[in-house]
């Protein structure tokens, strides 16, 4: 995918279809690590961003190798078995993106304030408040390449549409 062709739909899946989001990193010696984060949201071409309270180890390596790989997913069950019985799924299950991450900074109101939109539909539980109720700094997302989660026969010809 070209990053400044595709972005539109890039960014139209990472923002709003996508709902699980993993970030792969790897220590000085490449041992590799995965971090499940929910606060992915991509900008400008090519720019993006996620806002970090939890996690221990991308922290620690990002600071020493800053280059990541971001999974964005979008395929339920249900999904996954219609295309199992149609022998083909009719969306894309995924994107890779390839990125370079920022330094950790103080996140603005807008940034934090996009994140807590995108989960106000759970502000009514207990957990709201304690998870996300001082989500105050972000790290900023350099996007790089992205290609398509591909499941095999199952995803041929399947595109990513905007």
């Amino acid at each position: 995918m070209d990053i400044k062709k595709d972005w539109d739909a890039i960014r139209t899946f990472v923002n709003g279809k996508a709902d699980k989001y993993y970030i792969a990193s790897a220590d000085a010696e490449g041992a590799p690590h995965v971090t499940p984060i929910g606060s992915i949201r991509l900008t400008a071409p090519g720019e993006g961003y996620y806002l970090e309270k939890y996690p221990s180890t991308l922290p620690a390596h990002v600071a020493v190798n800053p280059r990541v790989c971001i999974l964005a997913m979008h395929l339920t069950k249900w999904a996954f078995l219609k295309g199992m019985a149609r022998g083909r799924l009719t969306e894309l299950p995924g994107l890779r993106l390839h990125a370079t991450v920022g330094l950790r900074r103080e996140a603005t109101e807008e940034e934090i304030g996009n994140f807590l939109r995108q989960v106000s539909w759970l502000k009514a539980f207990k957990g709201y408040d304690m998870l996300w109720s001082q989500m105050r700094h972000v790290r900023e997302v350099r996007v790089h390449g992205a290609d398509a989660l591909t499941v095999g026969p199952l995803t041929r010809g399947v595109a990513l549409n905007a």
